[in-house]
């Protein structure tokens, strides 16, 4: 259990920084996933075509 004194000499900042780092790393890979996903979906859409392709296409659009 935590104590009062835990509590007045916890240093928040610390635990602030470290959210806004993990923040920083999570947008950054929300970004590269969606710069692959819009590359492969443009492949797929220029290399392949029938039911099975729309389907795909369709999957990862919406």
């Amino acid at each position: 259990m935590i104590t009062w004194q835990q509590l007045r000499d916890l240093k928040v900042q610390t635990y602030k920084d470290a959210a806004d780092g993990w923040g920083e790393v999570s947008s950054r890979a929300r970004a590269a996933k969606d710069q692959v996903d819009h590359e492969m979906l443009a492949k797929l859409r220029d290399s392949q075509s029938g039911t099975t392709a729309d389907k795909a296409i369709a999957a990862r659009t919406s």
